[in-house]
This record gives structure tokens, sequence and C-alpha cells, in this order.
């Protein structure tokens, strides 16, 4: 019959295909393809990053680019690399960017740029400013072309669309904010809560209006914690990479992307993050950019009003706040202790040679000091017991212990001390998230009175000789400026500055001294009510500027600038990035 003869056919094609079959199975399976690392190739003249940021970048969906923040002459933009013909360019109006994303069909970059969240559309090289951002700590696109952003008042991630907004995380108990959002190509979402002891948490969104595929947040979704992180994370795949100790890490999630499995593989060691948070890496399917948090050394050096460096006042180190005594003989600084990694308040001998004497003695970060109106002591920011103590020590004696000022549940930070009063700002009590107000602590009632309480944030606080009045930086125009503003009460307060403006100081007579991206600028302002402030114009700029102190004879201003030789830091590429991962743990056979 037909279908013997069929079926007796079949059979021997069967037995003949079975030998070669069986060879092949028996073979050993071809090597993944091999780790490939190679240096990103940085125009002369440019430097990655901007101020303490070593990378901020992103790769762009095709992997064909490489957008990243650099500084040039100065000035902080947006740059382009091609990975094919390895042609680096900046991209026109974006200057001040950071915190990259790409637009998943890669014909837009989201990135942030004096308060706003910007779009710019490569096609036509224009940047369209989307939302008010006084804050930025991420974006990332979904599917639909919205954008989910943290840095908003609140703390929380929130999608804009269509110029609205609307949040899609709530604080958990015990969080401070969320930041860095990240959205992979099929709709997973992550963030980063912001602990109140300091930790940041890897979350992931796992309820159904937490998947862009389908309904893309269309309210507050629920979650699970992944891991501790030092930074931000990024998931590809069933890969989840982040930073941990220094260490770039890469480690499968199950598969429903909520739980960590297998172990974890390093991709690079001396990782680092910024304040911000941002981990210095980026990721994409098949590669990896990564810089190193190499020190980028810094010293003290005097320059007079016309921009003059006159010479180094210190030895090179990693210095980030400066304030001079009332005398001028002595500087407080904060310091990076480049064994701890620990940020520390020494003090500086600068009228003869002297060994630097260490004022804060915790191993927690102590940050931004401030001079008794005598001299002799100093108040400053402590890690001892986590947010919200101020301390203070003897400047000059070396057995005395550190003395409580305050203490509160929230950050306190302060920044000029007058007579009985000490201005400093907080984090809101009414309002979580990062807003921060200025008050002014009477130590001799015990009260902390707001003075400059509003729905926008606040800091940066400093007297006005005679103490009249207080310039302090405020974002209500939607990136930070200066006000002057009268003390104790009066007419409203004025702002003094239209183009962006930090760490405000007054000279001896009478004129604001403040920061402007790698520029000290000076504005004189007149008495009255209100005060007029004139133009300001550039008293200096250097590259490597972080902060200044004016000295008490008003001749002189003291800077901490980039040191000589300053390591520049690299950025490096790792490709095929995946197949170092362990495959994922065998199944447990049922017994």
């Amino acid at each position: 019959m037909m279908w013997r003869g069929i079926a007796a056919g079949l059979a021997v094609i069967v037995v003949a295909m079975a030998f070669p079959t069986l060879r092949h199975l028996r073979e050993t399976p071809p090597p993944p393809p091999p780790v490939v690392r190679v240096d990103l190739s940085i125009p002369a003249g440019v430097t990655l990053g901007s101020s303490e940021d070593a990378l901020d970048a992103a790769i762009s969906p095709d992997e064909g680019r490489v957008a990243f923040v650099a500084t040039r002459d100065g000035t902080t933009e947006l740059w382009m690399q091609s990975l094919v013909d390895g042609i680096s360019r900046p991209l026109p109006g974006t200057t001040g960017a950071m915190l990259p994303a790409w637009k998943p069909d890669g014909s837009a970059v989201a990135y942030f740029a004096g308060g706003k969240l910007k779009v710019l559309t490569l096609a036509s090289g224009a940047s369209t400013e989307v939302f008010d951002t006084p804050a930025p700590a991420g974006v990332s696109w979904l599917a639909d072309g919205s954008l989910v952003v943290a840095g908003e008042a609140g703390g929380v991630i929130t999608r804009v669309v269509d110029g609205g907004s609307r949040d899609i995380t709530t604080l958990a108990p015990g969080d401070v904010a969320h930041t860095f959002p990240f959205v992979d190509h099929s709709g997973r979402m992550i963030y980063v809560a912001v602990r109140t002891n300091g930790a940041r948490v890897i979350r992931r969104v796992t309820d159904a209006d937490g998947d862009a595929r389908t309904a893309p947040f269309e309210g507050p979704s629920s979650s699970v914690d992944l891991t501790e992180s030092a930074g931000h994370a990024e998931i590809r795949g069933e890969m989840l990479v982040h930073v941990r100790d220094g260490v770039l890490l890469a480690q499968r999630l199950d598969e429903n992307g909520t739980r960590l499995i297998g172990r974890s593989s390093a991709l690079a060691t001396g990782m680092g993050a910024s304040e911000r948070g941002r981990g210095y890496f980026a990721t994409s399917s098949t590669m990896v950019v990564w810089a190193a948090a190499v020190p980028r050394l810094s010293e003290l050096a005097w320059f007079d009003h016309n921009g003059v460096r006159l010479g180094a006042a210190t030895e090179p180190g990693d210095y980030w706040q400066v304030r001079l005594s009332p005398n001028g003989r002595d500087a407080a600084v904060t310091r990076l202790d480049p064994l701890l990694r620990t940020l520390d308040v020494v003090a500086i001998p600068l009228a003869a040679p002297g060994e630097a004497r260490r004022i804060s003695l915790s191993i927690g970060p102590d940050t931004d000091p401030v001079w008794s109106p005598d001299g002799t002591t100093l108040v400053y920011r402590s890690g001892q017991s986590g947010a919200g103590a101020l301390m203070s020590r003897p400047s000059g004696v070396s057995a005395a212990p550190e003395t409580p000022i305050l203490r509160g549940n929230v950050d306190l930070v302060p920044s000029d001390w007058r007579a009985d009063t000490i201005l400093l700002s907080s984090l809101s009590a009414d309002t979580p998230g990062a807003r921060r107000i200025v008050s002014v602590f009477d130590r001799r009632r015990n009260v902390q009175t707001p003075i400059a309480n509003s729905a926008f944030g606040s800091w940066n606080a400093r007297w006005a000789p005679g103490g009249q009045s207080i310039a302090l930086v405020s974002d209500e125009s939607g990136q930070p400026e200066i006000y002057i503003q009268a003390y104790p009460a009066g007419t409203p307060k004025v702002r003094a500055t239209f183009g962006g403006a930090q760490r405000p100081a007054w000279g001896r007579d009478g004129s604001l001294y403040f920061i402007r991206g790698s520029s000290v600028m000076r504005a004189l302002v007149s008495a009255g009510t209100p005060p007029t402030v004139a133009t300001p114009r550039v008293v200096l700029t250097t590259t490597g500027l972080r902060d200044f102190a004016v000295s008490p004879t008003g001749d002189r201003i003291l800077v901490i600038d980039a040191a000589p030789g300053t390591q520049v830091p690299d950025a490096h590429l790792i490709f095929e990035w995946q197949t170092t991962v362990p495959p994922p743990p065998a199944p447990v056979p049922k017994l």
C-alpha cells in the first residue's frame, strides 16, 4: 500500500538524519562573543562631565552614538560622538546640559538645563522647553513619547505629557525622594528611592499601570525593592546594572523582573557616583560606557579683582568648600579624605605655612563650615548621627570635643553666623522632597524661625554688612538666582541676578559676589528701600572653579581652583558585556 511505502521512506530519512543530529548535539557550543574594551576618544581641550561629575552620558537606541556632557573653555554643553567614525561635535543651544536621555526612536534627546526639562530634536537642532524642574534628578522616555521625570517638589516621579503632569509614585514611609527613573524597551520601570538614613534602594514598579506597553503610568503604582546601590540603575533585557562599593555590577533578574538571581559580575572597578546620585555609566543592550571616579585635585589660589592668578595658597588636595576667617589668616575648608573617601572640615593656616587642623571628628560626611564672628569657633553640618545635626568645635584647640548646636529630623545646613544668630537651610517639614527653606537660629533663645518659607526652595543665605539684609539663593524663577531680602522684616525681596547664580558672598563695601558657571561675578548694591543692584561683571574665570571667599580687606579672592596637572577622567566602552554575567542557576530538582 502507498502509505506503507511513504512511511518506510520517512523512516529511512529519520535514521539518516539521526547520526549528524547526534554529532551536532555532542559538539561544544560556540563560545559567546568576546568582551571588547576600548577608550572613548575625547577631542583635545574638552573635559568629560562638569564640576565633580566624571561622566554624564547616554547611548543611542541604535548603539551608533553617545550623547555626553562635556566642558570646553568653561562652558558645559551636550556633545555627540559617532561610534562609527569616532567624530565628536558639540550640540549648540545646550549650555548647562545634564542627565541626557534618548528617545526610543533615536530622533531626540531629553536633558535638563537652567531649571528646565528640555528636548533637543536632532533633525532641526532646536531645543524645546517641556517642563519646569528646579532640582533635576533624572528623566526617561515612554514608548508613547511622554516622559517620566524626577526632581519635582514632593520628591516623586512625575509623568509629563502634552504640557501636563501626573505623579506616578508616592513616597513610602522612610522615603525622602524618588530619583533616576529608567524605563527599558519593554516598558519595565525602575527608580532609586532615597531613604532617611541616606541609603539608595533600587525599586521596580510592578503593577499593570507600570507597564508602558499597555497603560503608560496612569496613576501611582505599586513596587518592590531589588537591592541597595550607590547610584542609579538601568535594566537591559534580564540584566540589572548598578554601582556598589565602587564596582559596576551586572546581575540577572528573574522572569518577572522583581528579584535578583544568581551571582553578579563586576564590569569595572573604581566607579563612583555624582552628588546627585548618578553613577558614572550608561548602558545599551551590548555596550557599557563608564568612567572611573578619579580625584580631580584642586588647590586654594589667590586672585585679584582683575582676574589675575596671584599664586597658590595650599598644596593640592580634593577641596570643595572654603570660608575665610574674619581676620583672613585661616581658611575653613571641606576636603575629601584620600584614604577614607569621606568629607571632613579642616582649618588651614594661610598667614604662615602650617599643617591643616582637622575640625570635624566623625567618619560621616562633614561639610559647610561657618566661622563664628570672633573667628575662634566653627559650626558645620555633621554626618555623625545622620541628617539633622549642626556641630561646633574651637578652631585652634586640638583636644576640644565637638559640641552639638542644633539637631532635627531633617537635614540642617549652616550658611552664616552673626552675633547670636546662625543662618541655615533645611528641608521643609510640610513638603517632602528636595525643597529647602532658610531659617534663622537664635542660639541664645534656642529658637529656629523661617524667613524664606514659600512654595520654592531657598538656601545659601548670607548676612549683608550691618546685618540689615540677607542675600539668598532661590529657584522660584525656574533656576537658581540670588535675591536680597530685608531683615528682620520689611520690603519684599529684590531679585539681584537674572542669568543664574549660586554661592552669594558680600564684600566689605557691600558689593555682592556670586558664582555663575565658571566665573566669579560682582555686582554693586546701592543702599535704599528697596536696594538697587547694578549689572554684574566678571571678576575672574577659571575652569576648575568650585567655591570662593572674599578676603576681609576686599582686595583679593581665595578660589578653589584646579591644581596644575590635575588628572582628567577618561571614558571607556565595554562591548558584549552581558556575556560576563554567569548563567542563571539551575532549577533544584523536585524529590
